[in-house]
């Protein structure tokens, strides 16, 4: 086949899978989506629910290739579905309605990137959140359909962790009366220069908690405990700033309203963490009059504005300026030791995604994961020496 007819035939099979995407979830019922008995049109349609910003698809001979704003069409797709509760089942086919408790029980992992395959990494924070909370309600939310269960890792929370929940999100109903929606609708945030799969992430982790109260976690921050840290809390990252892989909420706090409030005014396009951590600290200090750095270093929590913060040896026990720490070689032999006061510890994916985790090295992230997600730890080390 020629380029020209491979080019235009490419372009007739994405036009189809197009028309497959729409017809499978916008029809009223799963059960009413034509029947197409197509692999390969399939597969393509998954792919395109695959996120980052922008994607590339290629064909095979790679004559052709063409980008997609994916993230915008996998909330589009799913925005278009029947599910009104809030969440849906993402696994095996299952589609119950499911929505949280309003109640400090819940603890809320969030994946933004429309990935059908979270990574090792991230069901390594996952497990050890469940893990370490077996009465509370944890739920690992994503913004893609369904989860790919190949390796049979989801089927083995379930059977280990009953109190663990994978769930789609609607988003429709997430931000709908709040004071985040005008910034959602208006699309502002989905520009590649504006980090979208983090801006979601940052504009959903506020509103879990506004509806539902509880705990939120980045899925590179891996629990080492019982999480028993007071309601309404944050915890300082740096000297002077307040983090946002880890906050707790009651619903309807005030002080989430405003934080909302601020997000929607302050976010800028192409300014990384406009309404991450700026954002926390701003609305923090300004409930408080001011706040004292001194209280990042202390030895005990502060409470500031019916907010306790907790120094940085609790949930950001290692800094971004020194993540490398987490990965090296015999950095986590003294682990004990050193992160004694933690709660949490923050891995900082952006940073240390592309630093292979070595089976047996003793760094921070082998001695965390091997205590902290064993079925991830032992999945993910038979078929490698890295993860």
């Amino acid at each position: 086949m020629k380029p020209s007819e491979e080019r235009g035939m490419f372009q007739f099979l994405l036009l189809i899978s197009e028309l497959y995407i729409r017809a499978r979830f916008e029809a009223p019922m799963a059960a009413e989506a034509p029947a197409i008995d197509m692999n390969f049109l399939m597969q393509l349609a998954e792919y395109r629910l695959q996120c980052y910003s922008e994607k590339k698809i290629k064909t095979k001979s790679n004559f052709y290739s063409r980008s997609y704003k994916s993230i915008e069409n996998c909330i589009l797709i799913r925005n278009k579905s029947t599910i009104v509760a809030g969440f849906i089942a993402a696994i095996q086919n299952d589609e119950r309605r499911m929505e949280p408790r309003r109640a400090d029980s819940n603890i809320f992992l969030i994946d933004t990137a429309c990935n059908p395959h979270p990574n090792f990494r991230a069901y390594c924070a996952v497990e050890s959140w469940a893990r370490h909370n077996p009465s509370l309600d944890v739920w690992f939310l994503l913004t893609t359909p369904r989860i790919q269960d190949t390796d049979r890792l989801v089927s083995l929370f379930h059977q280990h962790y009953p109190n663990l929940r994978l769930a789609a999100l609607e988003l429709d109903v997430l931000f709908k009366d709040t004071p985040l929606l005008p910034l959602f609708t208006s699309g502002r945030w989905a520009d590649k220069k504006s980090f979208p799969v983090e801006v979601l992430s940052d504009m959903i982790r506020v509103l879990v908690l506004w509806h539902w109260g509880g705990v939120y976690a980045d899925t590179d921050s891996i629990c080492l405990r019982n999480f028993t840290a007071a309601s309404n809390t944050v915890g300082w990252s740096t000297k002077t700033s307040l983090g946002s892989a880890l906050l707790a909420f009651t619903a309807h706090h005030p002080m989430l309203w405003k934080l909302m409030q601020h997000m929607n005014n302050s976010f800028k396009v192409g300014l990384w963490g406009s309404i991450g951590p700026l954002a926390i600290t701003k609305v923090v200090t300004d409930a408080c009059g001011g706040l004292s750095t001194a209280s990042a270093q202390a030895e005990a929590p502060t409470i500031c504005g019916g907010v306790t913060m907790y120094p940085t040896s609790y949930f950001f026990p290692v800094s971004y300026y020194n993540h490398k720490l987490l990965t090296k070689a015999g950095g986590g032999l003294d682990f004990d030791k050193r992160f004694r006061d933690a709660h949490v510890l923050h891995f900082f994916n952006k940073l240390t995604k592309n630093e292979p985790v070595r089976v047996d090295s003793g760094s921070v992230y082998e001695v965390v994961a091997r205590r902290n997600c064993p079925l991830v730890y032992q999945l993910a080390t038979m078929r490698s020496r890295t993860f």
